[in-house]
């Protein structure tokens, strides 16, 4: 879209994955039809929003101030995440920014689908990083959960 366009909705074509854009008269009208589908409150089919069935939540309740614990020093209680697929670089490229953005590295556990043909300048670099855990596995394509499973292992 151009600078100062309206843009109403923003959907998903599954068979080319790529973003369409909904005009904004498109979009109201939709809106208007389905604000006219809604179901009113009351019927026991229905558990949307929009229906008026949600009950509403309690109240959040706040933790004694005793029972909290603050992280003063983040590398010992955050640790970052990511499953990759043959892509070290993107991964240097993560631990780089969180270096230059905090002033301190983070704990970076990765697994990286195989196989391992990554060069010694790759190698070398992921040394760099000495808390990053750098795992290459020895088939292809082990999915994301698995992946991430596999990375906190």
């Amino acid at each position: 879209p151009c600078f100062n366009e309206s843009v109403g909705i923003i959907e998903c074509d599954n068979i080319v994955s790529r973003i369409l854009l909904m005009e904004e008269a498109f979009f109201q009208n939709d809106r208007r039809l389905l604000k006219n589908l809604v179901i009113p409150p009351g019927d026991k089919s229905c558990d949307f929003k929009a229906c008026g069935m949600n009950k509403p939540t309690p109240p959040i309740k706040l933790l004694a101030p005793n029972q909290i614990s603050r992280c003063t020093e983040p590398w010992n209680c955050v640790t970052v995440v990511v499953k990759t697929a043959r892509r070290p670089r993107l991964v240097l490229r993560l631990a780089q920014s969180i270096r230059d953005s905090y002033g301190y590295d983070l704990p970076i556990s990765c697994f990286d689908d195989g196989p391992d043909e990554h060069s010694m300048e790759i190698r070398q670099r992921i040394s760099q990083y000495p808390l990053m855990n750098y795992v290459v596995g020895h088939k292809k394509n082990h999915g994301i959960a698995e992946g991430r499973n596999m990375a906190l292992s």
